[in-house]
Formats: structure tokens, sequence, C-alpha cells
């Protein structure tokens, strides 16, 4: 008869198992790719979506972005 150390060992593993398979469904999920910058609407260069294919803004927005934030950091 098991004892309760082992029942959570058990437990534990299998949980482990069930954010395992969580991680490796959302990793093979298809990624939507954006063609056209949220922004400002230009297209995202090919070299860029191809780098980041998660990028949802062009370069120039981009670099915008992170100028306006480093600005209001200070």
């Amino acid at each position: 008869m098991p004892d309760l150390a082992d029942e959570a060992s058990l437990l534990t593993e299998q949980m482990l198992e069930v954010h395992v398979m969580a991680i490796r469904q959302t990793l093979q999920a298809p990624t939507v790719v954006v063609k056209n910058c949220e922004a400002c609407g230009h297209p995202i260069g090919d070299a860029r979506r191809k780098i980041m294919p998660a990028a949802a803004l062009c370069v120039d927005c981009q670099f915008l972005n992170e100028s306006l934030k480093k600005h209001y950091l200070r």
C-alpha cells in the first residue's frame, strides 16, 4: 500500500506532465503572421518577419515605441 509520500510524488509527476503537454501544445500552435504594421498599416518587411515572426509593428513604429518608453521612464 503506497504511503502519503508516494501518493504526493505520483500526483506531482502527473501535474508536471500535464503542464509540459500544455506548453508543448502552445509551442506547436500556429502563430498568427501579421503582414501590416498595427500602428501605421504599412507592410512589415520580409526580413523583419523572418527574424521576428511575432512582430506586430514595422521597424519605424517599433523604434518610435521604444523611444517613447525610454523617454517616459526617465
